[in-house]
């Protein structure tokens, strides 16, 4: 049995203090191969007498460091102490703590079950990333004497690690089962958690697909924001499947694969699209190039709702400015910068025939001087729902008004 406390928070320093604090000698790490595999490992150590327990009064104790990386939380962990003193009230005590600014929180303690036993256990707890320490101590003073520290990680079938460094589309297969019952959006639905780390802020498509007849649902949430949900869709993909396509800050995200009614069981697909999906987006290679285009339903905008975009990625080493006019073929077009905050710098809707001359002309003018880093340019619509072919032009020098047009 575990006992879960969530809301005690005890200070180490302070209490250290009190009880002229355990040194360094006390303390060790425990290190695992990195990776979400399984793994294992064990400690062998010694209670020494000049290492007090901070959580019983008059016992000894070692602490343990352990240290999640953030690319690679949640871990699923268990810990298992283990000694040779079968004295009756001895009792090995094991106490887990989250390190936080200034304080530790408590997450989890084994339960003293039976008096005589020379064992403790805390089982299977998801540990997000970040730093912990675990207190191996016991219920009862004792002199020095040798103990072995278990600890194990699963590998989880309902978390897992994006990781979004590299180039191109990541897929994953998974299935709901009732062994994954955790979701934010209902406490009956199943749910797989993909947690990724993003360094800059960029555009991601994610799509997830079930069996045919399950109607999903993709929620998307933020750890440093108390897990609140950041976005979600239901049914923007084929069917009753999910879709998002927004511009996500750097950050970290958890994505839960879901299932609109509780108690769903089957198999999915969920993939992640660096840059959102290929066919909305290009890449700007030339200082002086024009192209044309179609807005499409299969290309949400990144900045608005309900309507639809086409995207270039900019990459810049050295300050420019950009010029970029945008004409729609019956439509009124929308020229905006978004930088890699996911915040729009720049943005014009009709600038009034500045290159064809005609001041009731709906196409989108910009000039914006820009430094190094990396934009996206998104062409979209002053209207929401908007389909059309477009012509856009770029240029790191004004755009001339050409003779006869």
């Amino acid at each position: 049995m575990v006992l879960f406390i969530m809301s005690f928070a005890l200070v180490l320093p302070q209490v250290a203090e009190a009880q002229m604090g355990p040194d360094s000698g006390c303390f060790g790490e425990i290190s695992l191969e990195e990776g979400g595999r399984s793994a294992s490992i064990n400690i062998e150590e010694s209670w020494q007498e000049h290492c007090p327990s901070i959580s019983q009064a008059g016992s000894l104790a070692k602490y343990f460091t352990l240290v999640v990386p953030e690319n690679q939380g949640p871990m699923r962990m268990s810990f298992s102490l283990r000694t040779s003193v079968f004295e009756r009230l001895f009792m090995p005590r094991l106490f887990l703590r989250e390190e936080r600014a200034n304080s530790a929180v408590l997450l989890a303690e084994n339960s003293p079950g039976d008096l005589s036993t020379n064992e403790a256990h805390i089982g299977m707890l998801l540990l997000p990333g970040g730093t912990y320490t675990l207190e191996v101590t016991s219920l009862r003073p004792r002199d020095s004497h040798p103990f072995i520290l278990s600890v194990s990680r699963t590998a989880s079938k309902c978390h897992f690690v994006v990781d979004m460094t590299g180039e191109g589309p990541q897929e994953f297969f998974g299935e709901w089962i009732p062994e994954c019952p955790r979701s934010i959006t209902d406490e009956g639905a199943y749910a797989v958690s993909y947690h990724m780390e993003l360094m800059n802020g960029q555009p991601l498509g994610i799509s997830l697909d079930g069996d045919d007849g399950v109607d999903t649902y993709l929620v998307v949430s933020r750890p440093s924001e108390d897990g609140e949900i950041f976005m979600s869709d239901d049914d923007s993909g084929a069917g009753l499947n999910s879709r998002i396509v927004d511009f996500f800050p750097p950050g970290s995200y958890t994505v839960d694969a879901t299932t609109v009614f509780a108690e769903t069981e089957g198999s999915f697909r969920i993939s992640f699209t660096p840059d959102g999906p290929e066919s909305c987006r290009s890449t700007l290679l030339s200082e002086l190039m024009t192209e044309t285009g179609t807005l499409t339903a299969e290309c949400p905008s990144l900045t608005e709702r309900n309507k639809y975009a086409f995207f270039y990625i900019l990459e810049l080493e050295e300050e420019k400015t950009l010029y970029a006019l945008l004409e729609g073929v019956g439509f009124d077009a929308y020229l905006k910068i978004i930088d890699s905050s996911g915040i729009v710098v720049g943005e014009n809707d009709d600038h009034n025939g500045y290159y064809t001359g005609d001041v009731n002309a709906t196409d989108a003018y910009l000039e914006k001087s820009l430094a190094p880093g990396r934009y996206i340019i998104e062409l979209t619509s002053f209207d929401e729902e908007t389909t059309g072919k477009f012509k856009v032009s770029f240029s790191t020098s004004p755009l001339v008004p050409p003779s006869g047009v």
